[in-house]
Formats: structure tokens, C-alpha cells, sequence
């Protein structure tokens, strides 16, 4: 009960918050007046497009600020094309634009802020607890910690007793986490039909479809274009540096996979010492592995050496976003382990991936080859741009995101 009172306390401040703030821009900034009927339309545009949409995301707070900035910005565009005063010179538009973006802002930080006082409130009352299910819980064991928490995380537990105890959360009302197996990345992409009468899930498993390709090609090349132009003058000055260091090459090739395990030779500026496979042949990269050159060190901590891939994707070889290239032996020998692992080379290698942005320096590979199916399962345009400015995030935040170099072999 406290805890259904505390939500719907911080529900009424949260959007009394923002329908004081909207009155405000409607008087102040964009002198216009308010009209009941337009509010309401308003209101139920914010619930359907953003509180509905947030209500069960459960990702990085930095991603939930970050989409929720994006939707609120969305809907207040939409808004003011269709009821505010119409602007036709180019300076009217950007003044606008400016005071939607600030109006959104304003509202995403109000959204933070009321949350995270809801959070702690939760946190000092001991509103909320929650338990952790692990294999050497028994079935009743397992339904006890559950009467008496609110939420509930089960572990990569046997398919039957999984099954059984989300039933009886479902009965006891509790909130649910739950390791995500292979079999269930591939039913959440699948439709929903029917089979004479009842209800069945329909999983079509090509991969991407031609259109998504057709979109995702046209991207790629156009934007690596782009890059390449922009850049060319750093990219020079990285050859250059790279070839006064000790007269070696400066683009190291390496063979990798990439769709429907398709070997190509990946294009990166050379950070290790000439030969540096030589003596030892291959082994992963490591933080302070002595191969590495100054000027080399330097390109792997900003991520630099991986610049040339937009070489690659103009070619057609790889993506902006997709899994990341690996060589074929070590896909051979994670193939051992894993024998999905391949399932991953569906689509085109990227530069970066949802495994890189989600993961961390620890993740195992077959956690990054779940992220790399769900990334499958769930293209979208969109879901390549929201992975291209988390990948900026993580490299600029130096977080424990996915470091790239412990991917690459060398």
C-alpha cells in the first residue's frame, strides 16, 4: 500500500511539474492562449508518447534521460506545428526550436529530479525489497523469499522451475527479473497469430530483411563519406605520426568475418610494434601490453586506430552498427563453447554494437552474444543512431563500458 501511495504521489508532482511548466512557455515565451481542449490533447500526447513508452524501461539511467529527452522534444515539436503561431522567416524558426529544446530539457530534468526523490524515499522507508532466486534455492524456498519481497531477480535457473515461478509471481503480483536465454531473444523478435483457435508465435528468422538493408546501406554510405571528408585532415596527421614513431606501416590489415561468415581484411592504424605475432602468434590485446608503440597507446585509449574501418564501410565490408568483426579462429574456437556464436555473423560486422555500449570489460561472450541477437531481433534506423550516441557517451565518459581493444584480437 505505501508503495502504491509513494507512485502515485510522485506521479501528481511529476506532472504537476510539467503542466506548470507548460502554462508558463505557453504565456512567457510563445505568447499564446490556453485553450482547455488543446491542453487535454497535450497531456494524453505526454502519456501515450512518453510516460506510457518509459513505464517498463528498465536500461541505464543516462539512456532513459537520453530517449526521454528525445520523446519530450518530439512531442512538443509536434505540438507547436499544429496549434502554435505559424513562423516563416528562417531566424523565427530557430528562435522556436530553441524554446522547444529548452521547454523539453526543462521537463526531462524535472522527470530526474522527482525520481530520484522517489528513489530515496523508497530506499530509506524500506518501501521496496527485493531478492535474488539462484539455483541452490529449492522450489519452496524460492516461493517463500517471494511472499515476503516486492521484487524478484531469477537466475539462468532450469526451464521448468523458471516457468513455475514466473507463474507464481504473476499470481502474487511481484515485479520480475529474469536471465534471458537464447530461445527467448528470438520468440521477443517473432509476431503474434493464430493457429485455428489459439494463440502462437510466428519466428521468421532471415535475419535482416532486404529493406532494413537497403535503408542501413544508404546510411552507411552516405555518413562514411561524410566522416572520411571531415576527418581526412586528422587521419593525416595520425599517418604521419604514426610513421615518424619507427618508419613501419601505418594501416595494420587483419582478416575477419563478417556477414554470413564472409572473410574480409579490416583496416585499422597501426598501434603495435612491426610483427608484434611474430614470436607468440595470436593473443588479445591488453591494457598495458608492452607491443604497443606511444603513439599507438595513444590511439587506443581515444579509440582513434579504428578509424580506417570507415573505409571499410564504404567498401560494403561492415556497418556503422552491427557485432563486432572477429578472426576466424577465434570464431572457431567460440563456436566450441557457444555453438550459436555464429548466429551473430546474420548481419553485417560493425563499428560499434549494442554488446560494446551495454557491456562491460568483464562481460562474458555469451552475454555479448545475446546483446549482439537482440541488436538482430530489433533493428531499427533508429536504434542505430541511439547506439552511435551511446558509443560517443562511453568513449568520452570513460566508464566500464566494453573497452574495443579487448575485443580485437591485436
Amino acid at each position: 500500500m505505501k508503495r502504491q501511495l509513494n507512485y502515485i504521489l510522485m506521479q501528481t508532482v511529476l506532472w504537476g511539474g510539467w503542466i506548470c511548466e507548460y502554462i508558463w512557455f505557453l504565456k512567457h515565451q510563445f505568447q499564446m492562449r490556453f485553450d482547455l481542449w488543446v491542453f487535454v490533447a497535450y497531456l494524453f500526447l505526454l502519456y501515450l508518447c512518453v510516460v506510457r513508452k518509459l513505464g517498463n524501461n528498465n536500461n541505464r539511467r543516462y539512456e532513459i534521460y537520453m530517449e526521454l529527452c528525445g520523446r519530450l522534444t518530439a512531442v512538443n515539436v509536434v505540438w507547436y506545428l499544429f496549434v502554435g503561431a505559424k513562423t516563416v522567416y528562417f531566424a523565427g524558426i530557430l528562435l522556436v526550436l530553441w524554446k522547444l529544446i529548452l521547454l523539453s530539457t526543462i521537463q526531462c530534468i524535472t522527470f530526474a529530479g522527482v525520481f530520484q526523490i522517489y528513489k530515496k524515499i523508497m530506499e530509506h522507508f524500506q518501501i521496496t525489497t527485493a531478492c535474488v532466486i539462484t539455483r541452490a534455492d529449492t522450489l519452496e524456498a524460492a516461493k517463500e523469499k517471494i511472499r515476503v519481497h516486492d521484487s524478484v531477480f531469477l537466475e539462468d535457473l532450469p526451464s521448468d522451475e523458471r516457468n513455475e515461478l514466473l507463474k507464481f509471481c504473476y499470481y502474487m503480483d511481484r515485479q520480475v527479473y529474469c536471465n534471458t536465454k537464447l530461445s527467448d531473444i528470438m520468440i521477443r523478435g517473432s509476431g503474434l497469430t493464430q493457429y485455428h483457435d489459439s494463440p502462437v508465435f510466428f519466428c521468421n528468422h532471415f535475419g535482416m530483411e532486404i529493406s532494413k538493408r537497403a535503408v542501413k546501406r544508404c546510411f552507411d554510405l552516405v555518413f562514411s563519406v561524410l566522416c572520411l571528408l571531415t576527418l581526412s585532415p586528422l587521419l593525416l596527421v595520425i599517418a604521419i605520426c604514426i610513421k615518424c614513431e619507427d618508419g613501419g606501416s601505418v594501416i595494420y590489415r587483419q582478416t575477419r568475418c563478417t556477414r554470413d561468415m564472409k572473410k574480409f581484411e579490416i583496416y585499422k592504424f597501426r598501434s603495435m610494434i612491426t610483427d608484434a605475432e611474430k614470436n607468440r602468434g595470436p593473443q588479445l590485446a591488453t591494457k598495458h601490453d608492452k607491443r604497443l608503440t606511444r603513439v599507438g597507446r595513444f590511439l587506443r585509449n581515444t579509440k582513434l586506430d579504428e578509424l580506417p574501418q570507415l573505409v571499410n564501410i564504404l567498401k560494403g565490408d561492415m556497418s556503422f552498427v552491427g557485432p563486432r568483426p572477429e578472426r576466424p579462429e577465434f570464431i572457431a574456437k567460440a563456436v566450441k563453447d557457444i555453438p550459436e556464436f555464429v548466429l551473430r555473423t546474420k548481419v553485417k560486422a560493425g563499428l560499434t554494437g549494442y554488446a560494446q555500449v551495454m557491456g562491460n570489460y568483464n562481460t562474458s561472450f555469451l552475454d555479448k552474444l545475446k546483446w549482439d541477437l537482440m541488436y538482430i531481433e530489433n533493428y531499427s534506423l533508429f536504434l542505430d543512431l541511439k547506439i552511435l550516441l551511446m558509443t560517443a557517451i562511453a568513449i568520452f565518459a570513460k566508464d566500464n563500458h566494453e573497452d574495443f581493444s579487448k575485443w580485437d584480437m591485436l
